[in-house]
């Protein structure tokens, strides 16, 4: 709760907070729901608890309890690889029309454009967001995702891209867009990259597959440039972002939107 409520009390209300309640147990679920409604969050991030098989019925019970034990609107998080639970369009329609308090669905379940179309055609009152860093940001936008949620480390990307097309700068938006697959891919993909340099042999090359480990632990001059190159590559790729927001288009006037 500390990480909650120093996050709520930086927002100092001026804008909404939406607090992750998941836990595979219902009643820990609804405890985790009311904390973060005592503590001021305006909404809950609520995903399913990881099932051997998928129970619809135990599903939508789940999320009405949660509903009713809160005031607070309740995001689904649709995150598959992470939960093992697939949840088919149709009863997130469903489950959004039996539980109004359930009708944000944070969409992680890739290809994620297919799905949005799907379940906004299932129940248009839907209101989706994206997620995976980013990866499939644009696409979701014009199939008639609201939004994104998603820990991506560069925000400033996705606020670019997000208020040109909601400006109707569709190929702004896309050109910028197109510009950041590769540093929303190494973002997603950074802690595969830090248990690969565990493996790297001597010379810092990645064992081969099917290799013997290297358990001996890296020394404190090692860690430190590993460290110093992570940091340095961090730069790098920030210092790109602001690039390619403002770069100018097409050799044009200069993208300014934020």
């Amino acid at each position: 709760m500390r990480t909650i409520e120093t996050a709520l009390d930086a927002a100092a209300g001026r804008l909404p907070v939406c607090v992750g309640a998941t836990h595979a147990a219902t009643d820990r679920c609804i405890a985790f729901s009311r904390q973060a409604e005592t503590a001021g969050a305006a909404a809950l991030s609520v995903g399913p608890p990881a099932l051997m098989r998928v129970n619809e019925a135990a599903l939508q019970r789940r999320y009405e309890a949660v509903a009713d034990a809160t005031g607070l609107p309740v995001v689904v998080q649709d995150f598959p690889p992470l939960t093992r639970v697939q949840m088919a369009p149709r009863f997130l329609a469903d489950l959004a029309a039996a539980v109004p308090s359930c009708r944000w669905l944070k969409l992680e379940h890739d290809p994620t454009a297919p799905k949005t179309s799907a379940v906004l055609v299932a129940n248009p009152d839907l209101r989706v967001f994206g997620g995976l860093g980013g990866m499939f940001m644009l696409e979701e936008l014009q199939r008639g995702a609201i939004g994104t949620m998603t820990g991506l480390g560069f925000p400033e990307v996705l606020v670019a891209v997000y208020r040109l097309f909601a400006a109707g700068h569709v190929d702004a938006a896309r050109e910028i867009f197109f510009r950041n697959p590769p540093l929303i891919r190494f973002e997603n993909r950074r802690a595969s990259i830090c248990r690969c340099g565990s493996r790297s042999t001597s010379s810092g090359v990645p064992s081969r597959p099917g290799a013997p480990e290297h358990r001996t632990r890296p020394s404190m001059s090692t860690r430190s440039q590993s460290s110093t190159r992570s940091s340095a590559t961090c730069d790098w790729i920030r210092q790109a972002s602001w690039r390619s927001i403002h770069r100018r288009p097409g050799g044009g006037r200069r993208l300014d939107p934020m």
